[in-house]
């Protein structure tokens, strides 16, 4: 019964020393028993070196384990009263609990409580009372002595909780105390112990609770060893980077009292100068120089990296050099982190690049996993569903349900179907139980026409997935609903998942991963699952729980669970974080991240007090419960040391200048201490390959070295001395890699520029019935741009319709109105000035009524925010129809038809006839004379630049509709104007000082009217005015002011009419010809690119090159008029 200490710096043969011991051990000790007792994540890496270590690679009758399994073979052998021993996950869900138990009473960490983790965080903070032998009179006490201090306060509510934790422990379960405080009473029991010889190594320090283990481990075994990295105790005292291992010393010195010890000095790991020396001289208690020696320096190597990513590519060829070059293994190589957050995705994605088997050894958080989605959503239903029926019901919940893919009662083609259905109808969740009927009329003014059998397929697919998924959710809902306990609802959710098969899915998703990858990680998920269900269970059993608890309960723990996996080589590159590395070796160690702030980690304070707080406790109550600030950084040296001496041959420590958010990063000031005292054997700055550059590791893999070429290329051709030509030739002397070359380059050939389509294609799409009949808003589109025009009206592409209200839609609303009131007027015999308020309040109100049952599946009375736009919509209506009868009363004008249809043909010259149909909102007449008008839900405007370049046609093709249509009448074109049916909106520069904008009639319309003042009168007796809608104003004589520019002659309508007439010939034959170019058009800035759902399809980008805007640059609308009437003098 005695303890041995083996003391020695890193790389001084301590574990080998084990090793050794425990073979002499077994071969004068035939069946004796021997124990290797190391760090819980260090046991595989332990197993294979003691195997290694045997003759035949292989050991019986030693156990090597950390202090979890050790506890576990102890209990099992003296049958410990440990069969309702928690998890941390089980007393994570009891203080989750207790924390809803006790709200009411807490003072300080309330508001805490609510926050993500809480619970899981309480529970690693009481481990560590019971780790460092705080007992519940201890907190009180504390407490009590702190008084009604904001730490009085704190210890007071933790103290409750403690104490009610351990009171709910006893109540429940046969608890004696925390596993590793029953594990130090019962060590002295166990008869395998007894007698045994146990070896303890890797450890640089330990909590009191542990220390008793090792102290009962002492007085039970024969003989403890025990490794220390440091030196001589009496050496280490001075020296501030092995305080750590020197106060474990000095704790297990106190426990156990008498030992003996040697100590370690010839270096056995290092190969190299640089890391030789640097082991010996820099962790001296002031570092000194690096002395000369006569060797060449080699060993350590300091580079720096634009960003993170091409610091890890730096790694990734540095590794494929080595490995290919210099004869190493990859299992030879690892690489250690500080911060492995922060570099894991780029070294997943990177050794997948330059096809590097690689292993991140780390903890996979499960949060997004399939089954942890299917479980927690169908918990929140199920919640839902209990508190109110059909509330569960949601969109939201049912569809992250579906697609986790684990519900095989549906395809993802069914799902998808069946969202866009709901979303587009906006199915609520009262309706889920009854048949969905909905359906939407395309024009608001027509009765809706019979059900095509298409459509009449589609209502019976989506009410046959409905009947589907109520079908499978209905009887899990009424189960859940009658459940009481937690353990009745485990057993319902635990049913559940074994009928959908989930285990067997998931294992098939096992097979097909571990193809890829050689992991199988969905089912280490599924066991995780249902561990958190034993343990709810193992905790409240039959205990009455609301489905609400449950679901929080199950929901805290699933946000704790992560997975770790195996490394599926023997034979690959690991990637791992210094506190899980930092016991391994190897011949080549890479540290990333060496920057200021990262490594060495600062030390921050954290945790439930503050280090003034510790201090206190300490000082005041002889409290410790963890490290306090001096230890923390003690700690961290130690960190730097363990990582600078893991490396035998070669140690690469790297840094980005940028970090991932693009701030500029400070070189640690351990990289430039080392650099300063002559330890390194190269400092270098990596950068991107240029085609000078001689940096040959850019050649490690061939595939990502041509894949750079076509970016050197840009800078110019090679000299023929390059490298960069060599590879190519070398590319092009294989077929396999000569194609590859061909794929890269390809990139240097890109063009945006979509190819002209062949005439038949073209007619096939753009003109299907063999003649070309389309509406102006289409051949506007075109003009606009022609891929858009290709993408929406050629290939039909959508966005997804999401049930939202359009646009287009309250245009579509307002247009109806205006129409059936109109119309109305009309049956009567009655002109829009005829109407009375009365009339305009009811007719109004029964046309708003019929419509609003039409629009969009009866989206207007679907939710509140909708039924507040149908008032809106309501009111602007009545707004719109009060502001024309205004109008029609100072107007001689008579409306003779509303929506009127037109076809307007058109021949070519060749021969080719072309029709444009559509709508005319509305035209009156006086006379010979016509006035035309087209409602407009936005503000457009139309000057003669963007008629005469074709952007806006619509108003001048009504005008040519109607002439044609009336070939033997000289009508006078009046009046072609825009009616805005936006209510009273108008925009203004500033808001006026009282808040109160005057808006004037002529914010209700524009357009073009024509050059003749009685006429204009005739239309408006106030033209002229302020208040008239006519954009015109007159001289004190009466003829029109120069200034009007919107009023044109007839004879520059006849022009703009033939310039017209012209444009659709000529945006019709560039159509058919298959032109599709990604030209958008540009007028004063404003393009169709802005609110475009295509931009992600055609990728326009005007900043290239060879890509460019069609910018509108035309003259004035005064210069333009003179134009015309130059032209129709002509």
């Amino acid at each position: 019964m005695s303890l041995h200490f083996i003391f020695g710096r890193a790389g001084t043969g301590k574990t080998t020393r084990c090793c050794r011991e425990i073979q002499d051990y077994l071969k004068k000790t035939p069946g004796g028993r021997a124990y290797l007792l190391v760090p819980d994540q260090g046991t595989y890496t332990a197993e294979y070196l003691l195997a290694k270590s045997f003759p035949g690679a292989g050991f019986i009758d030693v156990t090597v384990c950390g202090f979890s399994r050790l506890a576990y073979r102890v209990f099992q052998e003296l049958h410990s009263p440990v069969a309702d021993a928690l998890s941390p996950l089980g007393q994570q869900i009891i203080l989750r609990r207790l924390l809803d138990a006790h709200k009411d009473e807490l003072q300080v960490i309330l508001r805490a409580a609510s926050q993500p983790h809480f619970s899981e965080k309480l529970t690693a903070f009481f481990h560590q009372l019971d780790m460092f032998l705080v007992t519940e009179d201890d907190l009180l006490a504390a407490s009590q002595r702190e008084g009604e201090t904001p730490l009085g306060k704190k210890l007071a509510d933790l103290s409750l909780l403690y104490k009610a934790y351990h009171d709910y422990l006893r109540m429940h379960f046969a608890y004696e105390g925390s596993l590793f405080d029953l594990l130090a009473r019962e060590i002295p029991k166990s008869e395998k112990l007894r007698g045994s010889h146990i070896w303890i190594d890797g450890f640089n320090g330990m909590a009191p609770q542990k220390i008793r283990i090792v102290s009962a481990l002492v007085h039970t075994a024969e003989e403890v060893t025990m490794t220390l990295q440091m030196d001589s105790p009496e050496e280490a005292a001075e020296n501030p980077n092995f305080a750590r291992p020197y106060q474990l010393y000095s704790q297990l010195q106190g426990a156990i009292r008498h030992s003996s010890s040697i100590v370690l000095t010839e270096e056995k790991r290092f190969r190299t100068s640089d890391l030789s020396l640097m082991a010996r001289h820099f962790f001296e208690r002031h570092a000194r120089p690096r002395p000369e020696d006569g060797r060449a320096k080699e060993g350590l190597h300091l580079i720096t990296a634009e960003s993170p990513k091409e610091e890890v590519d730096l790694i990734s060829r540095t590794i494929t050099s080595l490995v290919r070059d210099k004869g190493l293994r990859y299992r030879d190589i690892l690489v250690l982190s500080r911060t492995p957050e922060n570099y894991s995705d780029l070294f997943t994605r990177s050794f997948a690049t330059y096809g590097i088997p690689g292993f991140i050894d780390e903890k996979h958080p499960m949060n997004n996993h399939p089954l942890v989605m299917l479980t927690s959503f169908l918990l929140q239903f199920l919640a839902k569903e209990t508190g109110r029926r059909n509330a569960g019901w949601q969109r939201l919940t049912l569809f992250r349900l579906l697609k986790t893919s684990l519900l095989p009662e549906f395809s993802q083609e069914e799902i998808d179907r069946l969202e866009n259905y709901v979303l587009s109808r906006r199915i609520r969740p009262w309706q889920w139980h009854d048949s969905w009927e909905q359906r939407s009329c395309r024009n608001l003014d027509e009765t809706p026409p019979p059900l095509s059998e298409a459509e009449l397929a589609e209502r019976r697919r989506v009410n046959e997935w409905r009947t589907r998924l109520t079908s499978l959710l209905d009887p899990l809902s009424e189960a859940w609903r009658s459940a009481v306990s937690a353990k009745d609802r485990a057993a319902i959710l635990y049913r559940f998942l074994l009928s959908e098969k989930v285990p067997h899915t998931l294992s098939a998703w096992d097979e097909a991963a571990f193809e890829k990858t050689g992991l199988r990680p969905n089912l280490q998920v599924w066991k995780k699952v249902l561990g958190l269900l034993d343990e709810i269970v193992h905790v409240a059993g039959d205990e009455a729980m609301t489905a609400e608890d449950f679901r929080t309960l199950f929901e805290d723990g699933l946000s704790a669970l992560t997975y770790s996996t195996i490394p599926p080589t023997l034979d690959h590159v690991t990637v791992t974080g210094m506190d899980r590395g930092y016991a391994m070796e190897a011949k080549v160690v890479f540290i990333p991240g060496v920057i200021e702030g990262e490594f060495p980690k600062r030390v921050e304070e954290s945790g439930f007090f503050s280090a003034w707080e510790k201090q206190a406790l300490s000082e005041n109550s002889q409290l410790t419960f963890g490290n306090d600030l001096m230890q923390m950084i003690h700690q961290e040296q130690f960190f730097v040391y363990l990582a600078l001496t893991r490396a035998s041959d070669a140690l690469y420590l790297t840094s980005p200048s940028l970090g991932s958010d693009g701030k500029e990063c400070e070189p640690s000031f351990l990289a430039l201490q080392l650099s300063k005292l002559g330890y390194s054997s190269e400092c270098a700055a990596a950068h991107a390959p240029t085609l000078k550059d001689p940096d040959h590791s850019f050649f490690a893999n061939p595939e990502e070295a041509l894949s750079l070429l076509p970016r050197l290329l840009q800078e110019g051709l090679p000299e023929s001395t390059s490298p960069w030509l060599a590879l190519a030739r070398w590319a092009m002397a294989s077929p396999h890699w000569q194609r590859i070359l061909s794929e890269k380059l390809r990139a240097l050939s890109y063009s945006n520029t979509p190819d002209t389509l062949p005439q038949e294609l073209a007619h096939a799409l753009f003109q299907p019935g063999g003649r070309y009949v389309s509406s102006m808003t289409r051949l506007e589109t075109y003009r606009s741009c022609p891929y858009k025009y290709f993408l929406q009206y050629g290939l039909a592409l959508e966005a997804r319709d999401e049930g939202e209200i359009q646009s287009l839609d309250l245009g579509n609303y307002l247009h109806a109105g205006l129409h059936q009131f109109g119309s109305t007027l009309t049956r009567q015999k009655r002109q829009w000035r005829d109407a009375s308020d009365e009339d305009i309040r009811e007719i109004s109100s029964t046309i708003a009524g019929a419509l609003s049952e039409k629009m969009k599946y009866g989206i207007l009375s679907s939710d509140a925010t909708s039924r507040y736009t149908k008032r809106s919509l309501d009111r602007t209506f009545r707004e719109t129809l009060t502001f024309l009868r205004s109008w029609s009363r100072r107007s001689e004008f008579d409306t003779k038809d509303l929506e009127k249809a037109f076809y307007l043909h058109l021949a070519k010259e060749d021969g080719e006839t072309l029709t444009i149909s559509g709508k005319i909102d509305r035209f009156d007449v006086k006379d010979d004379a016509i006035a035309i008008f087209d409602y407009k839900t936005g503000h457009t405007e139309a000057t003669l630049a963007e008629i005469v370049a074709g952007l806006k046609l619509q108003l001048l093709t009504y005008l040519l509709a109607v002439e044609q249509e009336h070939p033997e009448e000289q009508l006078l074109p009046a009046a072609l104007m825009y009616i805005y049916l936006s209510g009273n909106v108008t925009k203004v520069e500033q808001v006026p000082p009282n808040g109160n904008v005057n808006l004037s009639e002529k914010d209700h319309a524009s357009g073009y009217v024509l050059a003749d003042p009685s006429l204009l009168k005739s239309l408006d007796k106030d033209a002229g005015e302020s208040d008239s809608c006519l954009p015109v104003r007159f001289t004190n004589d009466g003829s029109l002011h120069k200034g009007s520019a919107s009023a044109l002659t007839k004879e520059q309508f006849s022009a703009l009419l033939t310039i017209v007439r012209k444009n659709i010939l000529s945006l019709h034959s560039r159509m058919i010809a298959g032109d599709i170019s990604i030209c958008p058009a540009s007028y004063k800035g404003v393009t169709p690119c802005s609110y475009c759902p295509y931009h992600t399809i055609c990728r326009f980008d005007p900043g290239r090159e060879e890509e460019s805007y069609d910018y509108v640059r035309l003259p004035s609308d005064s210069t333009l008029k003179k134009e015309l009437e130059e032209r129709a003098k002509e």
